[in-house]
């Protein structure tokens, strides 16, 4: 017996040095040795088919790292002089019969060399032979039955399985100790999010070359999207935080040339801080509601809630702090009476609907009125007609029209001379001065009359006087 604890205790010591704190752990469980060993078989990328759970179509995904076979043990006092270990093996990608097939062949390599230590031979012959032995070429995971569904999910499950079953009656009803079988819902998934892990720990021991910034760093310090396009994490972070500060958040792609592939929201939250990440989740949802035709903002600065309302009518009312407002001006709600709009969103609305097409017309007559907008388009001819044929005066800005008579204007209002030509304010002392001094602007031109060329050729002159 002493032989054999002995015999124990040094293969245990040797499998401890030899892996990974990870892939072997023991304790000593009423004087038993009682342990684990992960084992990572050897295995080129493998298609693995599965259900998709909405549709029931079957789809496949290329997996490069599978989970491992987990071989649970238990050393009884006569091993290994006499006595076989305990064990039972347990891997979520194998189905019952292969694992009983392995089980078989563990079994062999006992009784081929019988009273010697065998852990480790059952462990390099997990890792380098299972995938050969059990003649593996792709992992079907279409006939594994599902434990927690709908019912009605659970019902065409067992239809398809029924109808589609290529496995034997013998594999349904399989009941060895030797093996735990897992059939979770999550398998799929399971088996994604490892091949994902063991592919980043192997992306972090490479060296990756940042086509932003010309340096080589260490995959540990980079990002690789889906794309296969790797950047160090401090170009992409720089990149990501000025499509937030330029508010382009939807779509974000990988910022090689020409790639369109989009950067996962994951890969997002994790390059950037919270705060920043807080302040993308809300462009992206403000940039989702604008898409939406129902939504608008409460206009109150220190609101700004998204109010949901009804297009034909013109009124919202905001649920965040009940503000009833007009959904075309943003004012409190006023009723049937026309928006009070500013002056120059009159100009805009006259100058959009005299350059529109019919349709817009249409809808701005029904937005405002028609008789709001006959109102404003007759307001406006009024104003140009008084612009194109007045002048305001350069003190007092009322406007003064000159119907006949000299280029000497009086105004009315505030009694300031000034010239109808050029708008110069004239001295009240001698007013005419302004139009007898041949280095003014306005020399010999008191009362209008018909140019000629002669008239062209004196301006020109009186100009070249001026400088």
């Amino acid at each position: 017996m002493e032989e054999n604890q002995e015999r124990q205790q040094d293969e245990l010591s040797t499998l401890e040095s030899i892996c990974g704190e990870n892939e072997f752990s023991y304790s000593i469980i009423d004087k038993v040795p009682t342990g684990y060993a992960y084992i990572s078989v050897d295995s080129s990328p493998i298609d693995v088919l599965f259900l998709e759970p909405k549709s029931l179509k079957i789809s496949s995904i290329t997996i490069s790292y599978l989970p491992p076979i987990r071989l649970n043990f238990q050393m009884p006092n006569d091993y290994p002089k006499s006595g076989l270990l305990k064990y039972t093996i347990s891997c979520n990608w194998l189905s019952g019969e292969q694992l009983v097939k392995l089980c078989n062949k563990l079994d062999e390599i006992w009784n081929l060399d019988p009273g010697e230590e065998v852990l480790y031979k059952w462990m390099q012959f997990l890792k380098h032979e299972a995938m050969t032995i059990l003649e593996i070429k792709e992992i079907d995971l279409t006939q594994r039955r599902k434990s927690t569904h709908s019912e009605n999910d659970k019902e065409n499950i067992i239809n398809y399985i029924e109808n589609n079953d290529k496995t034997s009656s013998s594999q349904k009803a399989i009941k060895d100790p030797r093996i735990l079988i897992d059939n979770s819902d999550m398998l799929i998934t399971n088996l994604k999010e490892y091949n994902e892990k063991c592919l980043l720990e192997e992306f972090n021991l490479t060296y990756v070359y940042c086509e932003i910034c010309f340096v080589s760093n260490s995959g540990a310090h980079s990002v690789k999207f889906s794309c296969d396009h790797a950047f160090c994490k401090l170009c992409v972070t720089e990149y990501l935080l000025t499509k937030i500060k330029d508010g382009n958040v939807i779509g974000i792609t990988c910022p090689a040339i020409d790639c369109k592939q989009e950067i996962s929201i994951t890969q997002i939250k994790n390059l950037i801080s919270t705060e920043h990440f807080l302040k993308f989740e809300k462009l992206m949802l403000n940039q989702a509601l604008d898409t939406m035709m129902d939504i608008i903002y409460c206009p109150r600065v220190v609101c700004q809630y998204p109010v949901t309302y009804n297009p034909s009518e013109a009124v919202a009312s905001c649920p965040n702090c009940l503000y009833s407002f007009c959904i075309l001006c943003k004012r409190v709600y006023h009723g049937v009476e026309p928006c009070k709009l500013k002056q120059e969103d009159k100009r805009e609305i006259i100058e959009k609907y005299q350059t529109g097409t019919e349709e817009y017309r249409q809808e701005i007559n029904k937005r405002y009125g028609e008789k709001y907008i006959k109102r404003l388009l007759e307001d406006h001819a009024s104003e140009e007609t008084i612009n194109n044929s007045t002048k305001p005066c350069p003190k007092c800005q009322v406007q003064i029209e000159k119907s006949e008579g000299c280029n000497k204007m009086t105004c009315n209002r505030c009694q300031t001379f000034f010239c109808y030509l050029c708008s110069s304010v004239l001295d009240k002392g001698d007013p005419y001065d302004h139009f007898a001094n041949p280095a003014s602007r306005c020399y010999n031109k008191l009362f209008p009359h018909e140019r000629t060329e002669d008239d062209d050729l004196e301006d020109m002159f009186n100009d070249d006087l001026l400088f």
